[in-house]
């Protein structure tokens, strides 16, 4: 959990003042973090894929790795596979959707 923290806050200090384009290359966070965040999605502690969804939201928002066809559909079966979508704990459904849209 601590560590999607850590990578949400690193984001948004690089976004700080800038709407969401699309324009942030992920590798400035974290080297390889597009290939990171469909496995981040999965993670089946609840209180960890809350904080991760939280971050790939964030990521989804600002990164241009995420706008990617591939990307997408990565962040999205990865999604579909793990129990975002099913969960019993409202946020984490939220947050679900909120990637998924």
């Amino acid at each position: 959990k601590a560590a999607y923290e850590l990578l949400a806050s690193l984001l948004q200090e690089t976004t700080t003042g800038s709407q969401p384009s699309n324009g942030i290359d992920a590798s400035i966070v974290m080297p390889s973090l597009d290939q990171s965040v469909p496995a981040m999605v999965k993670d089946s502690n609840a209180a960890a894929l809350d904080a991760a969804l939280t971050f790939a939201v964030l990521y989804a928002d600002y990164c241009n790795g995420a706008v990617s066809a591939a990307q997408a559909s990565s962040i999205a079966t990865a999604l579909y596979k793990s129990s975002g979508l099913s969960s019993s704990r409202p946020k984490t459904v939220k947050l679900s959707q909120a990637l998924l849209i």
